[in-house]
C-alpha cells in the first residue's frame, strides 16, 4: 500500500480515498418519480428534434464520418465523440443515401433512432442513480456528508418542495440545529468486502475476489502466465497475495 493511502486512512479516510475535504458539507439530491422522468426524457428528445437535431447529425456525418467510410475505415462507436449518446443511435438512418432518407424506410429508421435515443437516455439515468446511491449511501466505511432528497416531480410545487425545503435544511445546518427534514438513510451495501490482492505475474493489484477471478481468466493474464511457465518450467499454482490494510 502506498504511503499516500496510509496517510489518508489515518486521517479518517477509507479504502476509497481520504476524509471529506470540507467537513461542513451537505448534499441535495433533486429527484423525480420514474413516470415523470420518462416523460421528461421523451419530451426533451422531441424538443431536440424540433430544434434541428437531425440536421446537426447529418452535418457531422458528412463532415467527419462519411469521409472515413469512403476510404474504408470502420467507425468505432466506443471511442471519442462517437460514443456520445445521440449519434450512434441514428447510425442506420445516417448511412442511407440522401434520397432514401426521404422515403418511408428513411422515416422508419429516423423514428427508430429517436426511440433508441430515449431508451439509451433512460438507461443512462438509471446508471447515474445507481452511482449516486453507491457512492453516497452504500459506503458505511467512508466518511460521507448527509444527503437530502428533494422531490421535483411536480414543477408547480418547485418552490415548496425544492427551493424552500432546501433553504430550511441549509439554514438549520449553518446554525447547528436539527434539520427539519431527515437525510436519506445509509443503505446496506451489497458490495463484497474490498480486499486487495496482488498478481505476481502481472504486477497488478485487484480489489475484491470478483475482480481477482475475472483477472485470472483474462487473455492478457493467461498469456503472461504461459510465458512465465515456459520460462521456469515449474507450472506453480497462481500466486495470490492479500494486501494487508
Amino acid at each position: 500500500m502506498s504511503d499516500i493511502l496510509v496517510e489518508q486512512r489515518s486521517m479518517g479516510g477509507s479504502d476509497l480515498g481520504g476524509p471529506l475535504r470540507f467537513q461542513n458539507a451537505i448534499v441535495f439530491w433533486v429527484q423525480c418519480n420514474q413516470v415523470e422522468l420518462e416523460k421528461r426524457l421523451s419530451s426533451r428528445t422531441d424538443q431536440m428534434m424540433a430544434k434541428g437535431l437531425a440536421n446537426e447529425l447529418l452535418d457531422f456525418y458528412e463532415r467527419y464520418t462519411q469521409p472515413q467510410l469512403e476510404v474504408g475505415r470502420d467507425i468505432d462507436y466506443t471511442r471519442g465523440i462517437y460514443q456520445a449518446i445521440g449519434y450512434k443511435e441514428f447510425h442506420d438512418w445516417l448511412n442511407l443515401a440522401e434520397d432514401e432518407r426521404e422515403t418511408q424506410k428513411g422515416e422508419e429508421l429516423l423514428r427508430k433512432g429517436v426511440e433508441q435515443l430515449n431508451l439509451v437516455s433512460l438507461r443512462y439515468t438509471k446508471k447515474q442513480i445507481k452511482w449516486i446511491r453507491k457512492r453516497f449511501l452504500q459506503e458505511p466505511t467512508r466518511e460521507m456528508p448527509p444527503v437530502y432528497a428533494l422531490d421535483a416531480s411536480d414543477p408547480d410545487k418547485w418552490n415548496e418542495e425544492v427551493r424552500d425545503r432546501a433553504f430550511s435544511i441549509l439554514d438549520a445546518h449553518l446554525k447547528g440545529e436539527p434539520s427539519p427534514v431527515a437525510p436519506l438513510p445509509v443503505e446496506e451495501s451489497k458490495r463484497e468486502e474490498r480486499k486487495a490482492f496482488r498478481c505476481s505475474t502481472c504486477s497488478k493489484v485487484l480489489i475484491g475476489e470478483r475482480q481477482w477471478v475475472a483477472h485470472t481468466k483474462s487473455r492478457v493474464h493467461q498469456k503472461l502466465k504461459a510465458k512465465q511457465r515456459k520460462k521456469d518450467r515449474k507450472g506453480d499454482p497462481e500466486e495470490k497475495t492479500q494486501i494487508e490494510k
